[in-house]
């Protein structure tokens, strides 16, 4: 999600510095407080459990075209693309 994020933030024009404090912010407390007996399942995943084609360039592919037009380094995302 940190490689998502600074994905939009170089898409769009310049916000406060604090905006961006607080998008990182919100986006750790996901990650660390993450539920481990959450219902919730990514649909990735979800199509994985069935057998099913997953949805890898409808969900990462856009992501990393953008990235790449603007210049951002995005290795997580490039591994789970390839």
């Amino acid at each position: 999600m940190h490689e998502v994020l600074a994905v939009a933030r170089a898409s769009l024009p310049p916000s406060p510095s604090r905006d961006e404090i607080l998008a990182d912010a919100v986006v750790d407390q996901i990650i660390e407080h993450e539920n481990p007996k959450s219902v919730f399942r990514p649909s990735m995943l979800v199509d994985l459990d069935y057998g099913r084609p997953m949805e890898v360039e409808a969900i990462v592919g856009g992501v990393l075209r953008r990235a790449k037009a603007k210049g951002v380094q995005t290795p997580k995302l490039d591994l789970i693309y390839a």
